[in-house]
């Protein structure tokens, strides 16, 4: 039995957005680091001119604030004398993504009691993410500092190739029992990148800046190996009214790994792919995933609701982030279309620059799959 289907989510899965959202975050801080460090007054603010400079693209950024040394070699910078004043700080965060999956899968059983199956995976990544940082001292707290706006925009697009088996052992007429591998999916992405910095302030009661310095478009190509997953299930079978089912799974969020050098071999490239992949190790561990959900068959059309359980990915985190799925679908002899929803709840951080405070955020998500298959 062969079926050929695809799949659309509405938001790419928890597992990849979780790790390109924060992983290309740290590809991409070599080119990004220089602004965000530009947001520590006290270092960057007083000798950080080149850097921006070239950061936006040899825009010019007013020595008079960042960087000047005044007749007696002393450094000013905007907070001088105000390392302490509060100023207003608001950062936003906006990401959209999906990642699409073309699937061809193969099945086939033995003594109708032992049953094999293959699924080989295309899936096709889109996802983006813009940001903006802001800064303004609307109490007149600093004299020479008014408003502060950086922008991020970055968009990742690609296609990679997996494959997915198992075996499903009929026990007896009510109970099923299995096993699964998922092999890492192997993506070849494409990031855009490009960002902006405005600065308005003001000196001997005369306003400046105001317009924004833009850096040119960045691009770079990169591949990513997300983690391997094994599975065992067991399944109750409910005579033709339905079935209930529970799953565990393992893996490694650790084994994700980064390849920079495969389009452009550098030195370079080189140290800074080991420093990722080992920051990625330091910071993801092995969890366990449990899911439990039921089947209700009413003729041709079916109906379905589930947990998950999902063990959080984050090293010393404890405990797990739920997740709530329902779903419907259609059989017939020659086709099948389901459709699947999925309400995810977590915990997560935000911060906009290192050593920045760290905001809390409740993530709330779902997810729309839809399943269409052809038997021949």
């Amino acid at each position: 039995e062969i079926a050929i289907g695809a799949q659309n989510a509405s938001l790419m899965l928890r597992l990849l957005m979780e790790d390109v959202d924060r992983l290309t975050d740290d590809l991409f801080s070599t080119y990004r680091q220089v602004f965000l460090n530009g947001l520590e007054r006290l270092e960057a603010r007083g000798i950080g001119v080149h850097d921006l400079q070239i950061a936006v693209g040899q825009q010019d950024v007013d020595r008079r604030v960042f960087g000047h040394r005044t007749i007696d070699g002393q450094l000013f910078y905007d907070f001088l004398g105000n390392e302490s004043a509060v100023v207003n700080r608001a950062h936003k965060v906006t990401t959209y993504g999906k990642m699409d999956e073309m699937t061809l899968s193969f099945a086939g059983n033995y003594d109708e009691r032992l049953m094999v199956g293959a699924t080989i995976g295309i899936p096709f990544v889109n996802y983006r993410l813009e940001g903006e940082y802001k800064e303004s001292d609307p109490s007149g707290l600093v004299n020479t500092f008014d408003e502060l706006t950086y922008t991020d925009y970055l968009k990742t697009s690609g296609v990679g190739v997996n494959l997915k088996i198992g075996v499903n052992y009929k026990v007896n007429q009510m109970l099923r029992i299995g096993a699964a591998f998922h092999t890492p999916t192997r993506l070849n992405l494409t990031e855009s990148y490009s960002n902006t910095f405005t600065y308005i302030y003001t000196v001997g009661n005369k306003t400046y800046g105001g317009e924004p310095a833009v850096s040119p478009d960045g691009n770079f190509d990169y591949r990513l190996r997300t983690p391997w997953r094994a599975m065992l299930s067991g399944a109750l079978v409910l005579k033709k009214r339905g079935f209930l089912s529970a799953d565990v799974e393992w893996v490694d969020y650790g084994a994700n790994a980064f390849n920079l050098t495969a389009n452009v071999a550098s030195t370079d490239n080189e140290i800074f792919e080991r420093e990722l992949n080992r920051s990625v190790q330091n910071a993801y561990q092995q969890v366990m995933n449990i899911r439990a959900g039921g089947e209700f068959v009413m003729g041709k059309f079916r109906l379905r609701a589930g947990v998950n359980l999902l063990g959080k990915p984050q090293k010393g985190e404890d405990g797990y982030n739920v997740a709530y799925t329902a779903g419907a679908g259609v059989r017939e002899e020659s086709f099948f279309l389901d459709l699947g929803w999925r309400r995810y709840t977590g915990k997560g951080s935000v911060s906009p620059y290192s050593d920045a405070p760290v905001a809390t955020t409740s993530n709330v998500s779902s997810n729309l799959l839809l399943t269409l298959g052809f038997k021949f």
